[in-house]
């Protein structure tokens, strides 16, 4: 993995992500790629929310279907 960003108050970074998805059809799906997490660092006036890890993107690609 590697380190993270940082941005004008925030810091981002990339985490390697496989997701396994069941439609209701019974159909299987297996994604990868990457989530960015984002946090906001101790910026003045900050919430509690914005300090915590969240997702900001995700690209996926879908890599098999059974």
């Amino acid at each position: 993995m590697e380190p993270g960003r940082g941005g004008v108050g925030s810091i981002y970074q990339p985490v390697p992500v496989t997701v396994d998805a069941t439609l209701d059809d019974g159909t299987q799906q297996k994604f990868r790629g990457i989530y960015t997490v984002r946090r906001v660092n101790d910026v003045d006036g900050a919430s509690a929310s914005q300090l915590r890890w969240h997702i900001g993107s995700a690209a996926l690609n879908q890599i098999s279907s059974h």
